[in-house]
């Protein structure tokens, strides 16, 4: 299995771009950080939904703002839908992982 936890800067590491999916090895730097499933919606009113497909999914709940989420994959671009799940009660769907017309992050 692969290493876990912090390596020394200058250490290499196996990567995947969240971007592109390519795999590929690294050198850690100051601005390197690993992915995290973690995350607090800093915004609230957007929608959890039961598909990735916006167009026909169904609205679960409402994400309110400082809800945890735990992200169940790795989405494979930052403009997609991503699929998590509510820490609060457990719901599980997709949301967008930015706001209509990409006006800044949701979490």
């Amino acid at each position: 299995p692969p290493a876990q936890g912090p390596r020394a800067t200058g250490a290499p590491a196996r990567c995947r771009s969240l971007q592109g999916g390519q795999e590929g090895w690294c050198t850690i730097s100051a601005s390197f950080s690993p992915w995290s499933p973690w995350y607090k919606a800093s915004k609230g009113g957007f929608e959890l939904h039961d598909s990735a497909d916006a167009a026909t999914s169904s609205v679960i709940r409402t994400v309110e703002a400082g809800e945890t989420l735990e992200a169940l994959a790795a989405p494979p671009s930052q403009s997609e839908r991503g699929e998590v799940r509510m820490d609060r009660d457990g719901a599980t769907g997709f949301v967008a992982l930015r706001p209509a017309g990409g006006a800044g992050p949701l979490f």
